[in-house]
């Protein structure tokens, strides 16, 4: 299918001849992306995107190529709070895999292995300084199982520390632009469902504008941390996860109440 599509491009393909695992093969394909192009999308193979992805992904990487401390462009947005200033877009602390885009300059900072990821910061600039109390603690508890893992399985959490090291944001579309359809007994991750799967498309409206100065949206990103992260204290992180396992209430209650 890869090597006959059915419209007019250059193609480049780049296919493995053993299976490097779903951390390794898949970050070694992004490298390998950004070594020939200054820009780009990553869709993975159980990411359905909007119609507007494209373009939005596509106007983006241009209007912020120059800007350092924007690392990549969300398309999902799951059920959080839209910005009250009407923007198209928002920045957030958080990056999410589901269907992204990114430059060169950025991804070029990029490491599989975390061992020693806590020396990379300093006095100045602690450890996951910007983040909640709750949601640094599960944050710094993913990095150290990766960094003691010699193959990790996950390639997304390193990328996420890039972003807390460098005070990196990802942009944040106002509507969800990408669904991800991955879960379900074949799944390699997600075999039982997971609560944000077959979130509805939506679209946006150009012209796109966006927020007043690029800082991240604390009221997206407290959203973020609570209702997709599930970042609270020990006791409510445990009754929500068995809230969700057994399916308690409707998918709108369990996703914070928001469309």
């Amino acid at each position: 299918m890869l090597q006959s599509l059915p419209w007019d491009c250059q193609l480049s393909t780049r296919f493995l001849d053993h299976n490097a695992g779903c951390g390794r093969a898949v970050s070694t394909a992004i490298t390998w992306f950004f070594e020939h192009e200054e820009s780009g999308i990553i869709l993975e193979d159980d990411c359905v995107p909007a119609p507007d992805f494209l373009p939005f992904c596509s106007e983006l990487l241009a209007r912020y190529a120059s800007a350092p401390q924007v690392m990549s462009i969300r398309g999902s947005r799951f059920s959080l709070p839209v910005s009250v200033d009407g923007s198209s877009y928002q920045f957030s602390r958080f990056f999410d895999c589901h269907g992204w885009a990114a430059w060169r300059r950025s991804w070029r900072h990029y490491r599989f292995k975390l061992r020693g990821w806590r020396e990379r910061f300093t006095s100045h600039h602690p450890p996951l300084h910007g983040l909640a109390p709750a949601s640094a603690r599960c944050w710094a508890k993913r990095f150290d199982q990766a960094a003691l893992s010699e193959s990790p399985r996950n390639w997304a959490h390193q990328w996420s520390l890039e972003h807390f090291i460098r005070d990196g944001l990802s942009i944040v579309p106002k509507h969800n632009l990408i669904s991800n359809i991955g879960a379900g007994v074949d799944a390699t991750n997600c075999k039982r469902g997971f609560l944000w799967e077959n979130v509805p498309l939506g679209s946006v409206s150009w012209p796109l504008t966006g927020p007043p100065c690029i800082a991240p949206d604390e009221r997206l990103d407290r959203a973020h941390e609570h209702w997709r992260n599930n970042h609270r204290p020990w006791p409510l992180r445990k009754a929500w996860q068995f809230i969700n396992r057994w399916q308690l209430g409707s998918a709108r209650f369990r996703r914070g109440g928001i469309d």
